[in-house]
């Protein structure tokens, strides 16, 4: 080989390698589309952590086919389906001007949501963002993807099919909102037995055992008749059915006076324990009026002391505060004589 060649080879090589030094950065950013927000296949999720300029941070986790909350707490099943068809259906509607390029920046670097979404099992996340706040007609939300580490070079005004507002309650970072409000999620044939102890009235408390082919029932002054006659067993059935899905309304860890109201002699303490031996158990309080109670006062002018419609519920081996309604707790206020087909049969616990 001629020496000529060899220096036209050389100075091939070295313009090659320049011209994709220039090209590559191109090309990567035509494989890049930052209008592309959606999620094509949601079911594929693995996790998604949101991450917001205040410190808080959400992590959502499939595990074993169930959401999880920050790898402790099962996440609320609805509220994540939210998420996830959020993530399927954000459009990006238009960019933002050149005019507001600034200030739309500025908004989002101060205040705003970073959402990294996983794929499988995968350890790099496939596809992260930034939500900010909602534009001046409140019909659409600033967003900007993510590319190798850096923002997008444009935002762009999103919105989602059939929903109006902003899509910023869709990617809150606390978690408190995403956890799940469950109290209890049995199969009858989960349960191994049911204690519902009223310390206050011992008489009206009562224990059922699922073990055998039909569930019996006792009391703890130890009854098991009432009259000679036993316990009806369709009632027995119908009152462990109950235990198949029930919520709390919210928990309310924050509420002020709550450690005087736990002090005090519980209303009712529920515990099941199911066929595995794990054992659930609820204590239940009085929640005093406050000035949100809807009925302040009884027929007789009286002010009343306690409210109502809601209760004050214990759970987590203790950790947890719960705010609980009487529309769905008050089934679970049996007396023990109501499972029997008597003549005259009491009325249901007090309120």
């Amino acid at each position: 080989m001629t020496r000529n060649k060899i220096i036209i080879i050389v100075v091939a090589v070295l313009l090659l390698a320049c011209l994709m030094l220039f090209v590559k950065p191109y090309l990567n950013s035509l494989s890049f589309n930052e209008k592309a927000f959606a999620i094509e296949h949601t079911e594929k999720i693995s996790k998604v952590i949101l991450t917001n300029t205040k410190g808080q941070k959400t992590e959502l986790s499939k595990e074993n086919n169930i959401w999880m909350l920050n790898h402790q707490y099962k996440a609320r099943e609805q509220v994540v389906l939210n998420l996830l068809n959020a993530l399927s259906n954000i459009k990006a509607d238009y960019p933002v001007s050149k005019s507001g390029h600034n200030n739309v920046m500025k908004m989002l670097l101060s205040n705003n949501t970073k959402v990294e979404v996983y794929m499988d099992d995968d350890t790099k996340a496939s596809k992260i963002f930034y939500v900010g706040g909602a534009n001046v007609t409140g019909d659409g939300t600033f967003m900007i993807l993510e590319n190798k580490g850096k923002m997008a070079e444009r935002p762009y005004v999103t919105k989602m099919l059939g929903v109006s507002g902003a899509l910023t309650p869709y990617f809150i970072a606390d978690p408190r909102p995403w956890r799940s409000r469950e109290i209890f999620a049995y199969k009858a044939n989960e349960i191994k037995n049911i204690s519902i102890k009223y310390p206050q009235n011992m008489d009206a408390s009562f224990m059922i055992d699922n073990c055998g082919k039909q569930p019996t029932i006792s009391s703890y002054n130890n009854a098991n008749t009432i009259n000679n006659i036993p316990a009806d067993s369709a009632r027995l059935f119908e009152y462990i059915s109950y235990y198949e899905k029930t919520f709390a309304e919210n928990y309310i860890n924050d509420y002020l006076g709550i450690d005087t109201t736990v002090n005090t002699t519980p209303y009712c303490v529920m515990t099941i324990t199911d066929k595995k031996d794990s054992v659930n158990t609820l204590n239940i309080y009085r929640m005093p009026t406050t000035e949100r109670t809807k009925t302040q006062y009884d027929a007789a002018g009286n002010k009343v002391p306690y409210d109502s419609d809601k209760f004050i519920g214990l759970i987590n081996d203790k950790k947890d505060y719960v705010l609980i309604q009487y529309y769905v707790f008050g089934k679970y206020f049996k007396r023990y004589e109501q499972f029997f087909n008597v003549p005259f049969q009491m009325s249901p616990v007090k309120k």
